[in-house]
């Protein structure tokens, strides 16, 4: 974890602002159900509907542009964390003695530069910034569904746990087995 951390130091604060512009977009979703509800209100009550039809358009319009742009900045800030890794691998290997990489199987370690690497750029950059506005999207969706229906908030709250308790329930052998690394085969000389 600490590698993967120091991976994604030097690109701190392009992963801040990545975060910065997660949580308006996020917030521009969670919205959006209340100005639908205000529309469907003045349709009911015969009023005018387009100044909230413009701010839904507005916030429509303003959550695509942040997402697209925080999208296109994580992407770049993990290609560069991918080519930092992968600079760092390939001084290795060059590095490496003969009887070493006689022991590999061929084709092995360039297997494991290039796919490990961009499993990193996951892990590295969109993991934490998804992770972060994932759960403050969750608290803020939550608060929209009891301002707007206590009722739906409450089956959302019943149904999320009955999933909880399933998983926790049906998974949890399964899951530390998936994470345990195989070991590497020996080649045959």
């Amino acid at each position: 974890m600490s590698a993967l951390v120091g991976y994604a130091r030097p690109h701190w604060r392009v992963l801040l602002l990545s975060l910065v512009l997660a949580l308006p977009a996020s917030v521009s979703g969670l919205v959006q159900p209340k100005f639908a509800q205000e529309i469907l209100h003045r349709l009911d009550d015969g009023a005018g509907v387009i100044a909230p039809v413009a701010l839904l358009a507005a916030f429509l319009v303003a959550a695509a542009l942040l997402t697209g742009l925080n999208a296109w900045l994580r992407q770049r800030t993990s290609e560069r964390v991918v080519r930092q890794v992968r600079r760092g691998l390939a001084h290795r290997l060059i590095r490496l003695r003969g009887a070493e990489l006689d022991r590999r199987v061929p084709g092995d370690l360039i297997a494991r530069v290039t796919s490990d690497s961009t499993l990193l750029k996951s892990a590295a950059t969109e993991g934490l910034i998804m992770t972060v506005n994932g759960v403050l999207t969750f608290a803020g969706a939550l608060f929209m569904m009891a301002t707007l229906d206590a009722r739906l908030l409450g089956v959302t709250l019943l149904v999320l746990t009955l999933v909880g308790v399933v998983i926790t329930v049906i998974l949890p052998g399964r899951v530390t087995s998936n994470l345990d690394p195989a070991p590497l085969p020996r080649r045959r000389v």
